[in-house]
């Protein structure tokens, strides 16, 4: 069809705040999983039917963001952003009605979110047969839609017309008009927080929960992704159900997965016969093979069996070190809404040009960021490109870090820079945030860590390109690192970590952990206020390299591998020359180290 040619920006939401309200990692990843499966058919839906022009992300990639930027040539333009917002809204009630039947709280055909009468009409009417009834409510509220157009001609700037429409969105977003919740006083989901727990598994004892609306709705199917006494929000089930099987690892299995690589799967399958669809990776340690946390997970069955189970595991991990620990890794492009806008090109007439290809690299490297996250050296929960989150296995961690960081710059960067149609005035970077957490540690606590260290990585300096990296300890002691990726040299800064580590590790040429809880017992009381040594660091220099020779095991080979070592540990402190930093550094390789001892027993 004939007509004007417009800028169309379009997202959808909440974006954080649905991803982060978890307790499992299923609710994770299946967060995530939901808001791009809606976008992408808010985009493929523009391509269709009105053959817009996708700008922004790249739309041959899987990466998808929460929003597209696109152009259309259309005469009635409102009629266009409005079917693309039907087609969202139709396809979060699609989405909803495949997660209700998975749990067995509805029975209704899977549709693709339209009635059949009408087109692009959504049909919520099928939501009445779920009770209670406040379940329509809580799902027809949730998604936010916004959507912004600007008509261009031939003698508009792109760059300007880009600014002003980023400007708008934001307006609106701030701006933005909600319905009043009207839910009655009850029981709030055990996930959100927010909305009503309509949704509910009953206790070991089959008693319900405390409720003070109607009746709730009891769960049919797949009762084991539930506790028992668990109650949901229908929006809270939606992602809990969104996957036929258990689709995303546990915590448990992440932190396990370097041992269990090495296990034959007929054993591990024999290992889970007596636990069903019950089964859950906690039940591979120790501690979990007792009354309490069978009662807990509806296992009271097989309380009896106890010291047969126990003895089963104690032979399943025979030689194998069972780490307790697992690495959550979030990282976000340096200055990208700088970037997109085109701030750091000399030439700014190549915007829409220039934003076209970085979507493309942007796609490239969050499909080699998935390749890199994989078992067994982790999962990725999602990687839209410029922004990245995954559980990675802690044997793995530095060699992950470093492969990501490397990527970004040969699949982002490299390729832009190169190019003789872009002249980029700063380098494309990215910071990320780390945290190591035990696995039992509450999900919603490590994602709120994870997005600190990547908020205090970002606030190093102007030019950012750092990580920060926090360690929960089982205890409740907490350490604390902040690094550049890069410091004078083309050698990643976790090369110095990993280093660390290794030498700690190695009981025959390595060192002992003395130097660490010497150094620090020697000179944390000299620090400043802001933990910097104030009166030159030649002492700290001197006293380590000694510290070191006494603690090499080797004594024979003690002048090299000092002088190799001492390398690699001073650059943990020449990094910014704080010695809390430096400390903090030193505890944490001495923690990865008791994690990652290989002749440990379980």
């Amino acid at each position: 069809m004939s007509g004007n040619q417009y800028l169309f920006l379009f997202t959808i939401g909440p974006v954080q705040s649905f991803i982060a309200q978890a307790r499992k990692t299923r609710d994770l990843y299946a967060g995530s999983k939901i808001l791009g499966e809606i976008i992408d058919a808010a985009m493929k839906y523009a391509q269709k039917e009105y053959d817009a022009e996708i700008i922004v992300p790249d739309s041959d990639s899987d990466a998808k963001p929460n929003r597209f930027l696109a152009k259309i040539t259309w005469d009635v333009p409102k009629e266009f952003a409005k079917d693309v917002e039907r087609t969202a809204r139709a396809q979060w009630v699609d989405i909803v009605l495949r997660s209700f039947t998975n749990a067995g709280v509805c029975f209704v055909p899977s549709t693709n979110g339209f009635s059949e009468e009408e087109k692009r009409i959504i049909d919520c009417k099928k939501l009445e047969q779920v009770k209670p009834e406040e379940t329509r409510k809580q799902i027809e509220d949730f998604l936010e839609v916004y959507w912004v157009m600007l008509e261009l001609d031939d003698k508009d700037d792109y760059q300007k017309k880009h600014d002003e429409i980023q400007k708008l969105l934001t307006a609106i977003k701030n701006t933005r008009q909600f319905e009043q919740i009207r839910e009655p006083a009850g029981r709030k989901c055990a996930l959100d927080g927010e909305r009503n727990a309509l949704f509910f598994l009953p206790t070991v004892k089959d008693e319900l929960p405390r409720f003070i609306q109607d009746r709730p709705n009891e769960i049919g199917k797949k009762r084991y992704l539930l506790n028992p006494g668990e109650g949901l929000s229908a929006v809270s089930l939606v992602k809990r159900f969104y996957e036929k099987e258990q689709g995303f690892p546990s915590t448990a299995e992440i932190a396990l997965m370097n041992v269990l690589e090495k296990i034959d799967d007929s054993e591990k399958k024999e290992y889970k016969k007596p636990f069903g669809e019950y089964f859950d990776e906690q039940l591979y340690y120790e501690e979990n093979l007792a009354a309490n946390y069978f009662r807990k997970r509806g296992l009271d069955k097989l309380i009896g069996q106890l010291p047969v189970l126990q003895d089963q595991r104690k032979a399943l991990f025979e030689g194998h070190k069972q780490s307790r620990y697992y690495a959550l890794i979030a990282f976000d492009g340096d200055d990208m809404g700088k970037v997109w806008s085109g701030e750091f090109l000399k030439d700014k007439s190549g915007l829409e040009e220039f934003q076209k290809k970085l979507a493309q690299c942007l796609g490239e490297f969050a499909e080699k960021a998935k390749e890199i996250v994989k078992a067994p050296k982790g999962e990725t929960v999602y990687a839209g490109g410029d922004d990245f989150l995954g559980f990675v296995n802690l044997n793995s961690l530095f060699e992950v870090m470093k492969d990501l960081r490397v990527a970004y710059e040969k699949l982002v960067y490299e390729p832009l820079a190169s190019s003789d149609k872009f002249l980029i005035e700063k380098p494309l970077t990215f910071s990320a945030g780390v945290t190591i957490a035990h696995y039992k540690e509450p999900l919603g606590e490590v994602l709120r860590y994870v997005r600190q260290a990547e908020h205090d990585a970002k606030d190093i300096d102007e030019d950012k390109d750092a990580f920060s990296l926090v360690v929960l300890k089982g205890s409740g002691e907490i350490d604390k690192i902040r690094y550049k990726w890069y410091l004078g040299d083309s050698e990643c800064f976790t090369k110095a970590l990993q280093e660390v580590v290794r030498q700690l590790l190695d009981e025959k040429n390595g060192f002992t952990n003395t130097f660490i809880k010497n150094i620090d017992r020697e000179f944390r009381p000299l620090m400043g206020k802001k933990g910097f040594y104030p009166d030159g660091d030649q002492m700290l220099r001197k006293e380590l390299l000694r510290l070191l020779t006494r603690s090499a095991v080797n004594k024979e080979t003690v002048k090299s591998s000092v002088a190799n070592f001492n390398a690699f540990v001073l650059r943990l402190y020449d990094n910014d020359y704080c010695m809390e930093n430096f400390f903090s550094g030193l505890h944490i390789c001495d923690f990865l180290k008791r994690e990652l001892k290989n002749n440990a027993s379980s």
